[in-house]
């Protein structure tokens, strides 16, 4: 099983998760909301607030667009996209877009 560590303080952040809960694979999933739950031993809390952070069944942590990647990649449907992602000039690309709005998810500059 996954774990997922997300910010319920973030619109964006919800929307995304409650999509995954309602998925076929949501099962694989435990979902994390630091705002409301311990973060688990192994996450930083200062670095969850700035990042969703995956936790895979074999304990490695993914963050940022890399733990976006983990969950798609979970999905029959969205696996291949994951696999673009994964991509290492994708990956780049994913990762400066995902800082910018994790930067200003709450609609102001942090």
């Amino acid at each position: 099983m996954k774990k997922v560590i997300y910010d319920g303080s973030c619109k964006l952040c919800r929307i995304t998760i409650d999509r995954v809960r309602k998925s076929p694979e949501a099962g694989e999933f435990e979902f994390v909301d630091f705002t409301r739950d311990d973060v688990p031993s192994g996450v930083d809390l200062d670095a969850a607030k700035k990042e969703i952070h995956v936790i895979d069944g074999k304990g490695a942590v993914h963050r940022n667009a890399d733990g976006m990647m983990e969950i798609l990649a979970s999905s029959r449907r969205w696996r291949s996209l994951a696999a673009l992602g994964r991509l290492p000039v994708i990956r780049t690309l994913l990762r400066w877009g995902y800082r910018l709005i994790a930067r200003y998810r709450h609609g102001h500059r942090p």
